[in-house]
């Protein structure tokens, strides 16, 4: 038999599993080094900090069995976002959630405050084109030194309004929201997204084999970020980049993929009438946190823009 284990569930199964069974050890919703171990002596390891490394094994009695198959590592169910290291942010109550009990916001009581559906839109074309043009131009630096952890806690509640940035921008992007009951609007269930990235309409619907279908998307990835300038910036401004809701969008789960850290020269939603939304809040978030563009980045920002008529069109 084998066990899944998260922190809290470690103390559930202390003295519950018997020596030379196989279990995976998870830490903050990742599968430490991918591995099986064998259990020893009863004892079940909880992990005391992230990022998930190999140093936590140290005194645990457990000893590596032989490597997970691929479908069993759980990572971020719905949660990825635009670049690779940033793929850890689940959580990891996604499949305890498809049966629970449900209800609309009009249902709701005494909801927590949402997020701006303005943070949605780009700014205006005027406004796109002169932000671009105050952008430095410069080569991508070294992404040495780069880690999700550079900018604080995934989906950190920065607006204190008591809900984690997934779930705000969930309620924000998708239509038909059920939220899980007693969680003031916090806890996304399910709802109708008209996808941006490929203009096709996804049912999400939150669990452990669902909710990649719905994913969030850093506009400007934050690898691409810590590569044109972020690594400047302070920690706390750093947090505040990574869980801004005008840098955040819900999006197809495989196009945000296929995104991962590109900048806008290598990568635009397939989605045409999409495009120049999507350079413009680019550009608006570079300009915002000072980042800089790379010259072929600029040179596609710019035949974007200026094939724009609107850079908030009515979707069609």
């Amino acid at each position: 038999m084998r066990h899944k284990a998260t922190c809290r569930e470690g103390i559930f199964l202390q003295g519950r599993v018997t020596e030379g069974e196989e279990i995976q050890l998870l830490c903050h919703g990742e599968v430490l080094n991918g591995n099986l171990y064998e259990v020893r002596k009863d004892k079940m390891p909880c992990c005391q900090e992230s990022p998930v490394t190999s140093s936590m094994l140290k005194g645990w009695e457990a000893k590596p069995k032989r490597t997970a198959p691929s479908n069993h590592h759980l990572r971020a169910p719905g949660l990825l976002a635009s670049d690779p290291a940033n793929k850890s942010t689940s959580s990891t109550t996604d499949d305890e959630e498809t049966t629970v009990a449900t209800e609309t916001l009009a249902e709701v009581k005494n909801p927590y405050k949402a997020v701006d559906p303005a943070t949605a839109l780009a700014p205006d074309l005027a406004t796109a084109k002169s932000e671009l043009a105050s952008l430095q131009v410069k080569e991508r630096a070294s992404k040495a030194g780069y880690s999700r952890n550079q900018f604080g806690p995934a989906w950190d509640d920065v607006d204190g309004n008591k809900c984690n940035t997934r779930d705000d921008i969930l309620r924000r992007d998708l239509t038909n929201v059920r939220f899980k009951v007693r969680t003031h609007a916090c806890t996304v269930i399910s709802g109708t997204l008209d996808d941006p990235y490929t203009g096709k309409t996804i049912e999400f619907k939150r669990g452990k084999k669902t909710s990649s279908a719905v994913q969030i998307d850093h506009v400007v990835a934050l690898s691409n970020a810590w590569q044109t300038g972020a690594q400047d910036l302070t920690a706390e401004q750093r947090r505040q980049l990574a869980n801004d809701p005008e840098n955040l969008l819900a999006a197809d789960g495989p196009a945000n993929q296929q995104k991962s850290d590109a900048d806008a020269a290598d990568w635009l939603p397939s989605n045409t009438a999409y495009r120049c939304t999507y350079v413009a809040r680019q550009v608006h978030v570079k300009a915002k946190y000072k980042l800089w563009v790379t010259a072929d980045e600029k040179k596609v920002m710019e035949r974007v823009l200026n094939s724009c008529k609107d850079t908030n069109p009515t979707k069609k």
